[in-house]
């Protein structure tokens, strides 16, 4: 199976921040995690080290930590979690639905906003807190216009011949 690797920041419990290339698929599933720096070079890192990892479109691009929490109840079926770092940080984030996106090392989270993608080691967090479950939306009926007539009756006794 084909790995594609994205641009990311990845962000040290220490304060450092590194740039590289990362496997986004992969990350909760490895320890140590394995990813490029920009020379090419195979750099590994250990979860127990990583505060996050943020996937980013270019790396010129500041990082979107202004925005820790969303401005009203996400619209994205998943769910809504609260997350608490070891030093007692509080952010919000979207979780998939899928169980199974659950792995042993960490979680792969979707940033308010909805624009960047960002994985957090399990070791990095003190509390994660279900805020929320936002299903997909249900298929409503479909309702017809006022103007249109109707071609035969719905209920007996409607629209009959005079």
């Amino acid at each position: 199976m084909a790995t594609t690797h994205k641009k990311a920041w990845i962000l040290l419990r220490d304060g450092v921040r590194k740039q590289g290339y990362v496997d986004p698929e992969g990350l909760p599933e490895h320890d140590p995690v394995r990813w490029l720096d920009l020379q090419g070079q195979l750099r590994q890192t250990g979860q127990n080290e990583i505060s996050q990892i943020w996937i980013v479109r270019d790396f010129q691009d500041p990082l979107p930590l202004e925005r820790k929490k969303f401005s009203s109840r996400p619209r994205q079926p998943g769910l809504w979690v609260q997350l608490q770092n070891q030093l007692g940080e509080r952010s919000e984030a979207l979780l998939a639905n899928d169980l199974l996106s659950c792995m042993r090392f960490g979680f792969l989270l979707l940033a308010p906003g909805g624009l960047a993608r960002f994985y957090v080691p399990r070791s990095a967090l003190l509390n994660l807190a279900v805020l929320g479950v936002i299903g997909a939306p249900k298929p409503g009926k479909a309702t017809l216009a006022a103007s249109q007539i109707r071609l035969f009756p719905a209920e007996p006794g409607e629209n009959e011949v005079l």
